[in-house]
């Protein structure tokens, strides 16, 4: 029973905060008190997004698609947590931080040259977000 009225005046404080300061400050808030469960829906979303197996974000496989969304992977947690460091970033993808920071550069060279790149992360980033709102 105290359970269920924390969680409505819980509600009832991020939906005030939401409305007076915008829905990125429930996002940072629900990141802060549960990262390892937000970064989860991140990962699953993109590779589920690209229809792609989600062990293949660890594994040796390179092609085209395991690669882009392991990239999006990196830049949508890095934009999710600034702070996060390369090499902790690189861990969650099974890589080491040369290979966030090569994924970070791909991204912003096709971010500025590649329209249907910028496209794509658009509507990736929409998908995510509707994914953090259902499952966080």
């Amino acid at each position: 029973m105290v359970e269920s009225q924390v969680h409505k005046i819980i509600e009832a404080a991020e939906i005030a905060i939401s409305s007076l300061l915008g829905s990125d400050v429930i996002v940072n808030y629900q990141l802060a008190l549960q990262p390892n469960n937000y970064l989860k829906v991140i990962v699953e979303a993109v590779f589920e997004f690209f229809s792609l197996d989600i062990d293949l974000l660890k594994s040796k496989m390179r092609t085209k698609e395991v690669s882009r969304a392991r990239t999006l992977c990196v830049v949508l947690i890095k934009k999710a947590m600034p702070d996060i460091t390369h090499t902790k970033l690189g861990q969650i993808i099974s890589r080491d931080y040369t290979s966030v920071i090569h994924a970070l550069s791909v991204h912003q060279d096709d971010m500025a040259t590649n329209k249907n790149y910028r496209n794509l992360f658009d509507i990736l980033t929409v998908y995510v977000q509707k994914s953090l709102n259902e499952k966080v």
